[in-house]
């Protein structure tokens, strides 16, 4: 069976969705957008979370990204990013500086493997009034060929994200896949329990419990501000449901987590961990040093890239092995 990533739709409190249609488009977001000014006055912006890593130029803009072991050259202030296969990602803003609208093509060539891709994909994103993401929506075509067989397909994503006193409460994301008449359909649901007592989050950053399962680069960049405001708390527990059917067959399954946060003395997030482990996710600031997520990062991909190498159809579509390397 292949693996997808998908997004969600779930009952949405009555929200105030503000729609970030063209109209609503700023082009380039400003660099006050990513920036974190704390109490005592520093500003400060995100290079790094975990692996990810973030680079800026003296303007503030975004020039690189490293995200789900994938390099990104980031030019046009943020508005056009290039990965390492040369496809272009076109990204749109509103006034507020948050991502709008991404509109992606691909085109995939192995002679080796005798398969070919292309396709495109445009997805929306809104926001409500406090700035909170409430959804995204996104459709894909594509046309692949493979050992000589052509196969036609188009995907349809529909994310809707639940916010109330401040606190984004659940998510929701339905995915549906046409191939040759084939259909496939998942519906991801999550939610999230917090202790108001805890994890004030200052700054109202994006932890990776709040992007569980996003997968994609455009979910990364939440954690620099261009998805919007976070929640007021971090959470402590993540309730998780999955449901997929494809070729009349139903799989699905659940369950939760529960996290633990440090925080820096100026209180920016310091890392994340899972309550039953020691191994803490970091967050680094433009004060530190990015060499050590780069590291650790490169050193992670080679490992990955000793076995199986995946590649992904549009922004959230199919997520599968591509290809066998040194394993065989």
């Amino acid at each position: 069976m292949k693996k997808y990533w998908v997004l969600l739709v779930m009952g949405v409190a009555t929200l105030g969705f503000t729609s970030c249609s063209d109209d609503d488009d700023a082009g380039a977001y400003s660099p006050k957008t990513t920036m974190i000014t704390t109490e005592d006055g520093d500003k400060l912006r995100v290079i790094g979370v975990g692996n990810d890593e973030f680079e800026y130029d003296d303007d503030g803009y975004l020039t690189y990204c490293y995200i789900d072991y994938e390099e990104y050259e980031v030019e046009n202030k943020g508005t056009k990013f290039i990965d390492e296969d040369g496809e272009v990602m076109n990204v749109s803003y509103n006034g507020n500086g948050y991502i709008s609208k991404i509109t992606l093509t691909w085109e995939y060539d192995d002679e080796e493997w005798d398969e070919y891709e292309k396709g495109s994909e445009t997805a929306t994103l809104s926001y409500d009034g406090s700035g909170h993401i409430t959804k995204i929506v996104s459709s894909a075509s594509y046309t692949s060929i493979y050992d000589g067989e052509t196969e036609k397909g188009s995907s349809s994503t529909n994310w809707v994200f639940t916010w109330k006193n401040g606190l984004l409460t659940s998510y929701t994301l339905t995915f549906k896949e046409v191939e040759d008449g084939d259909v496939y359909n998942s519906i991801e649901e999550v939610s999230y329990d917090y202790d108001d007592e805890s994890y004030e989050n200052i700054y109202k950053q994006y932890s990776p419990s709040l992007i569980y399962e996003m997968g994609d680069i455009f979910a990364d960049l939440a954690y620099i501000g261009l998805l919007g405001v976070g929640p007021t708390y971090l959470p402590v527990t993540l309730y998780y449901e999955y449901t997929d059917t494809w070729d009349d067959e139903e799989y699905s399954w659940d369950d939760s987590w529960s996290y633990a946060y440090g925080f820096n003395a100026n209180g920016t997030i310091n890392y994340q961990r899972y309550t039953n482990s020691s191994y803490k996710t970091y967050f680094y600031y433009d004060e530190a040093s990015a060499s050590l997520a780069r590291s650790k990062a490169v050193s992670e991909v080679a490992e990955s890239e000793s076995t199986t190498k995946t590649r992904r159809r549009g922004l959230f579509g199919s997520r599968r092995n591509h290809r066998t390397t040194a394993a065989e």
